[in-house]
Formats: structure tokens, sequence, C-alpha cells
């Protein structure tokens, strides 16, 4: 299995970390801080990720990490768990259907569903 330990945005110096997850769930009322990054950097530093190499190269390139890691578990790592074979195109879709769905309640026909009509309009 590849080997990746994304860190925290305050590890990779992009936060000061004023507030801590720990002070959120247990003192959520007691929070005063302030940031002046806007949705368009958040939404940046989200899809960067915490990958440590992505902090000392361009930002452009900073965004290739991510998809060369969906890449490589796709195209093997995600086979070398038990050894067996699985196409790397299938593979992607099942990421890409469970992504859609990560933070619903989807049942497993609607995410199936999602997995068979790519499939079928081949």
């Amino acid at each position: 299995m590849l080997d990746r330990r994304p860190m925290s945005l305050y590890e990779l110096r992009d936060s000061t970390g004023e507030v801590s997850l720990a002070h959120m769930l247990t003192a959520p009322d007691d929070i005063f801080a302030g940031s002046d990054t806007d949705v368009e950097d958040i939404a940046w530093l989200c899809c960067r990720g915490g990958w440590p190499r992505g902090v000392c190269i361009g930002v452009d390139a900073s965004l290739e990490i991510p998809f060369d890691y969906v890449r490589a578990i796709c195209d093997g790592e995600v086979s070398r768990v038990d050894g067996v074979k699985r196409d790397p195109r299938l593979v992607r879709l099942v990421l890409k259907a469970y992504a859609r769905h990560i933070s619903t309640t989807a049942t497993y026909n609607t995410v199936s569903t999602g997995l068979i009509q790519p499939i079928a309009a081949e």
C-alpha cells in the first residue's frame, strides 16, 4: 500500500493554529478567531491537500499530486491489497460514485446507478 501521510494546514504553515479541532468540539461557543483567506484560496487548499511536497512546488504542480495519488490507486495499488487484478476504469468509477455521495445518505442503489450508467453508455 502507498505510504502517504498528509499534513495539517498548521503544519504546512497555511493556518495560524488559533483554533483547534479539540477546542471546536469541547468549547464551540468560546471561539474567537478570524481569517482573511478567501473562498478561492480555501478551495485550492482543499484540492491541494496536505502532501508535504505540495508546499515547495508551484500552484498548478501541487494540484497534480492528488491526481497522481488517485491514478496510482486505480492503476495498481487497489489490486495489491488482496492480489486480485481490477480494471482501473471501474475502480475510478467506484471512487467517483463514492466521492459524489460522500456527504449524503445515498442508498446502495443510488450509488450503484452512478456506476452502471457510464458503463452502459459505452
